[in-house]
Formats: C-alpha cells, sequence, structure tokens
C-alpha cells in the first residue's frame, strides 16, 4: 500500500498526509478482504490498519490545530514549529537579540547566527506556552505520534509486502 509509506515520514517532520486513500483502501479491504471463505490478507493486519485508520484520524485533527495556531501567530511558520516543538532555542547574545540555536548549546555560533529581536522572541515564547498543552505538542513529547501513527503504518506497510512476496505478487 504506497499510501502507507508516506505517514511515518510525514510524522517525523510534523507535516500533515492525506489518508483517503488508505481508508478507501481499508474500507474495501474489510468488505471484500475474503473471497469464498478464503482471507486475502491476515485478520491482524486489517486490525491494524483499522487502527492506525482511526488513531492517524486523530493526528491529523491534532496536526491541524496545531498547524493552525502556528499560521495565526505570524511569525516564521517553520521556526515557530520548530521552537514550540523544542527543536530550536533561541539564546541571549546580551545585545538585545537572540540566536536561534540547538537546544542545550550555550555559545552564539560564529559566523554570526541569526538574530531575532526581543519581541519576536517574546512572540516565539507567548506562542510556545499557548501551545506547550496542546494534544499535538503533547502526544509528539510523549512519543506516542511516532509509536501509534508511523510505527504502525510501517507495519502495515511491511504486512502487505511480506503478504505480496508471499503470493508471488510483487
Amino acid at each position: 500500500m504506497r499510501e502507507v509509506e508516506e505517514i511515518p515520514n510525514s510524522v517525523t517532520s510534523h507535516k500533515g498526509f492525506n489518508i483517503g486513500k488508505v481508508k478507501a483502501s481499508f474500507s474495501t479491504l474489510k468488505d471484500y478482504g475474503g473471497f469464498y471463505g478464503s482471507q486475502l490478507c491476515p485478520k491482524d493486519t486489517v486490525k491494524e490498519l483499522e487502527q492506525l485508520v482511526s488513531t492517524a484520524d486523530q493526528y491529523l485533527d491534532a496536526w491541524s490545530k496545531f498547524d493552525e495556531e502556528i499560521r495565526k501567530s505570524k511569525l516564521r511558520p517553520d521556526w515557530a514549529k520548530e521552537y514550540v516543538l523544542g527543536r530550536k532555542e533561541l539564546l541571549d547574545r546580551k545585545d538585545g537579540t537572540f540566536a536561534w540555536v540547538d537546544p542545550g548549546q550555550t555559545e552564539v555560533p560564529f559566523p554570526i547566527s541569526t538574530s531575532i529581536q526581543r519581541s519576536k522572541r517574546d512572540e516565539f515564547v507567548v506562542l510556545k506556552q499557548s501551545l506547550d498543552k496542546s494534544e499535538y505538542v503533547t502526544k509528539d513529547q510523549e512519543g506516542f505520534w511516532r509509536k501509534e501513527v508511523s510505527e504502525r503504518a510501517s507495519k502495515v506497510r511491511e504486512d502487505f509486502s511480506r503478504l505480496a512476496h508471499e503470493r508471488s505478487l510483487a
């Protein structure tokens, strides 16, 4: 199922994805997965796919709300996401500006990194505080999206690949 391949990368890069084709495939498989009493794919795979669709819907809803708040902030969206998700920090340069750095970095990199004015830094901080308790951020920090969406999608993909190989379809 090629539709499932994009899901792990989308979750890792904090993007949305199209679940429509996966839902259609699941629906078809659920309705026509058996042929004269024989299962075309293992029941465990169908259950896994059902859980993937359900959890992906939850991810997409939470991600959409998160992304909407990021876009409403008027900050640069890619930077805002990195800051809110804790992948980048702002280090005080002691001159009224802040350097864009990796987490835990204690010195301003040379050559001089990007400078951000205090007012923009304050906007980043307020945005982070408002989104820290959001479902998307909370579950990202817990590793829920990676485990329940990304890993499940990879498992479904592997199951279908193995099934195709076993039945000489690949």
